[in-house]
């Protein structure tokens, strides 16, 4: 594989990531959302909640976007933040409210969906059950299916 120094390959590779852990993790029942590359400040991503945060002529999709400056982590927890934001994403569409607080908030049921979903979950004291990293499955799943680190990402510390 080539190394994954774009922008361009970087993005491919996160719907190409999407779709392997949609396949583990969720049985492919996701539909693909509009996954994005964009800053967030405090956060490694987030999972917006409209089904039209992105519209063509074939219709409206979700957004997750992924923090463009934090695109360098290793990729199992490039990973994590993305299973992360696609547990947001599944308990949204079966009716499950995890966060409160303007969505700042990650209560038990996003703990206990994310711990169902691969996901080691610790508590923040603002933020609740919001500090994800990936579990031994999650691991072994990214050396199974060859993922490697993405070696490109936005200089969010310039002056």
């Amino acid at each position: 594989m080539k190394q994954l120094t774009s922008y361009n390959r970087a993005a491919g590779y996160l719907n190409k990531i999407f779709d392997l852990l949609n396949e583990e993790y969720f049985e492919s029942t996701l539909s693909r959302p509009t996954v994005t590359i964009q800053s967030t400040p405090k956060a490694y991503g987030h999972f917006s909640l409209r089904e039209d945060t992105w519209v063509s002529k074939l219709g409206g999709t979700h957004e997750i976007n992924i923090g463009a400056g934090t695109l360098a982590r290793p990729i199992e927890e490039v990973c994590a933040t993305l299973l992360h934001e696609m547990v947001h994403y599944h308990n949204y569409i079966n009716g499950i409210q995890d966060c409160s607080r303007g969505g700042t908030y990650h209560n038990r049921k996003f703990r206990d969906s994310a711990e169902q979903h691969g996901l080691i979950v610790q508590h923040h004291d603002k933020y609740g059950w919001t500090i994800t990293h990936p579990s031994d499955r999650l691991l072994t799943f990214c050396l199974d299916n060859g993922l490697v680190d993405i070696l490109i990402n936005r200089n969010d510390f310039f002056s």
